[in-house]
């Protein structure tokens, strides 16, 4: 057997297993009963109970849970309830913003640009009575 013959060989074993590798991987999707696999709905670790969050959420000195407005609210926001950090209680979104003005900031935690935005929130949400996420 020549030397390029063997070469041929060993990059062929290698890319029919790397090959195998990504199909196994990619075709995975059978995970244990019970467990929370990527874009699973998850509302808390189960560590976060109510009185686990209660000194965190004293501490943080929070507002307090917006009130339902006299509206029904956005149309695309109805039938979404959310968990306030404030005091765990549900809130209906829709209710919950209708008839005031609302800044939604989405961001990742680790994203560099929301980090800088993070940091210029304080000043703008003083300025405007607006509540900072950061």
């Amino acid at each position: 057997m020549s030397t390029s013959t063997r070469w041929t060989v060993a990059v062929m074993v290698v890319v029919v297993a790397l090959g195998v590798a990504l199909w196994t991987e990619l075709g995975d999707d059978g995970s244990p009963a019970g467990s929370q696999g990527p874009g699973s709905a998850r509302d808390r670790r189960d560590a976060d109970t109510a009185e686990a969050l209660a000194g965190p959420r004293e501490r943080a000195d929070l507002r307090p849970c917006p009130s339902p407005g006299s509206a029904p609210g956005p149309d695309t926001l109805r039938g979404i309830t959310l968990e306030c950090a404030g005091d765990g209680s549900s809130v209906d979104v829709a209710k919950a913003v209708a008839g005031r003005t609302v800044v939604l900031n989405l961001w990742r935690i680790g994203a560099r640009r929301a980090q800088r935005s993070c940091l210029r929130w304080p000043s703008t949400s003083s300025a405007s009575g607006l509540l900072s996420p950061c």
